[in-house]
């Protein structure tokens, strides 16, 4: 039985856990690690540097309110990714002089390495309760339960968790360490060198649901009718446990039956700027100067365009309307469509030979 076994809120625990927004004033008793989170590890990661205050302060307030109120809309996607994007802005923006009241300069990277102990510590736990760890991510570990007994797992998760509170700046009941699934059976991914890529994998659950980390088709940029060949075509082969590994014919002839069906799936979203905004340097920056270009066509907003190899901005690939692209050549406008940046987006479900095919 293999189990996905997940922190919650991984980074914004360890922000709060650590203290990390609220340096320590000089003559001020600090914390600089404890614990599982020592100064000195026994794995030689980078250990804590900055020097911390013991009382936890109004940023480390206002980050667990924020927590509490996202637990609270859990069941409200928009809500939760909302307050998500909030904690994470915390973290992004310490390293930044321009943010006079978060800058730290150690901040970001004592959050880092927190992390990383915390994972680190559980994979060990983990493997002295004769758990096989899998493979482990930025917050979640993926095991092979030899027990098969759901019960002593959450001991043990129990049991990583509460050291991990104990050893932290300032304890926070807010940390978790759950079973997030029981997987029936994972893919993962290969790069064209042939080595497997980090954090990019699909799982199917004992409960029939296949989630998808990492690849493009999960990503916002990833075209329509990528998005639709996944769920239409390669979900279900997940589900019957079969490959996927599959053919550029057998994909392009997915794309062909999808456009036939509904041609509005080829736009893919750009929002753009004014065009004098875009600082370009000569030779460098391609994607800058392709959104200068479209911009200049366009104009700045939001805009919904098609690949193809002739009409509009690019090289090479060129960007257009889809109904400049029908005004254009009418009935023969579907072989002006660029297949290949299409089939790009679900490049991670072409078979090793013929990957590097793809341009």
């Amino acid at each position: 039985m293999i189990i996905c076994l997940d922190f919650r809120s991984l980074y914004p625990v360890m922000m709060m856990g650590g203290n990390v927004f609220s340096p320590a004033k000089q003559g001020e008793p600090y914390w600089q690690g404890s614990g599982i989170y020592a100064s000195v590890y026994q794995n030689n990661y980078d250990g804590v540097k900055g020097k911390y205050s013991r009382v936890r302060g109004r940023i480390e307030n206002a980050l667990y309110e924020l927590l509490k109120k996202r637990l609270l809309v859990k069941d409200d996607p928009k809500a939760s990714l909302a307050i998500k994007i909030l904690i994470n802005t915390m973290y992004g923006i310490s390293g930044s002089p321009k943010f006079k009241s978060i800058f730290n300069i150690t901040t970001a990277s004592d959050i880092t390495s927190l992390a990383r102990r915390s994972i680190l510590h559980a994979r060990t736990v983990l493997e002295e309760y004769g758990y096989e760890v899998l493979y482990t991510d930025t917050d979640s570990a993926y095991i092979k339960d030899p027990y098969n007994d759901l019960d002593k797992l959450k001991q043990v998760t129990d049991y990583i968790v509460d050291q991990q509170r104990r050893s932290m700046n300032i304890p926070n009941e807010l940390h978790d360490f759950k079973i997030e699934c029981v997987i029936k059976r994972m893919y993962f991914f290969r790069d064209d060198s042939g080595s497997f890529v980090k954090k990019q994998y699909i799982y199917v659950t004992d409960d029939n649901k296949v989630k998808a980390k990492g690849i493009r088709i999960v990503r916002g940029d990833c075209s329509p009718i990528a998005k639709t060949v996944y769920e239409k075509y390669i979900k279900p082969l997940a589900l019957e446990g079969k490959s996927l590994k599959l053919s550029i014919e057998q994909i392009t002839n997915w794309l062909r039956d999808e456009i036939k069906l509904n041609p509005e799936q080829l736009k893919k979203r750009y929002r753009l700027k004014p065009s004098d905004q875009y600082k370009i340097a000569e030779g460098k920056d391609e994607s800058s100067a392709l959104h200068a270009q479209l911009s200049k066509r366009y104009g700045a907003g939001e805009h919904y365009l098609v690949v193809n190899k002739r009409i509009g901005p690019g090289k090479g690939n060129h960007y257009c309307t889809l109904e400049e692209l029908k005004e254009k050549y009418g009935d023969q406008w579907v072989d002006q469509i660029k297949l290949d940046m299409y089939l790009n987006d679900l490049k991670c479900f072409v078979c090793d030979e013929e990957r590097k095919k793809i341009k």
